[in-house]
């Protein structure tokens, strides 16, 4: 072939910078499946615990949620759930995210609320 020209089928070599593959989700590649999240967890952000029940009733956002004696007002309303690949998703009433959290094990799960703070829940 001519100079600068590669021949049919052949490969080029990566000039520049590598490429970066993205960033895995925080969790260490636990994998998770919705029927993992069902039930009752002890859910607890800002020093504070409370429960958090999990099913698989089809719901605004999600599947349906439901908090009982949380005294953080964002756990208050949480409302419905979602798995989003190893992301589980908390959110309210009006489908706003509430927190998001990944799992470091199959009973426990940490992440953020969307204010910021730290929030984890765990059997």
């Amino acid at each position: 072939g001519a100079p600068g020209t590669n021949p049919p089928g052949a490969q080029m070599a990566s000039v520049g910078p590598a490429a970066t593959a993205p960033a895995p989700a925080p969790g260490g590649g636990v994998e998770v499946g919705r029927t993992d999240l069902l039930g009752g967890w002890t859910i607890s952000s800002s020093g504070s615990s409370c429960q958090l029940f999990m099913s698989l009733t089809t719901w605004t956002g999600g599947y349906r949620a439901t908090t009982r004696g949380c005294s953080a007002p964002g756990l208050q309303g949480v409302s419905a759930w979602n798995l989003e690949g190893n992301q589980v998703r908390l959110v309210d009433g009006s489908g706003a995210t509430v927190a998001r959290l990944y799992p470091s094990s199959k009973t426990q799960f940490n992440g953020q609320t969307e204010a910021g703070a730290a929030v984890s829940f765990n059997r």
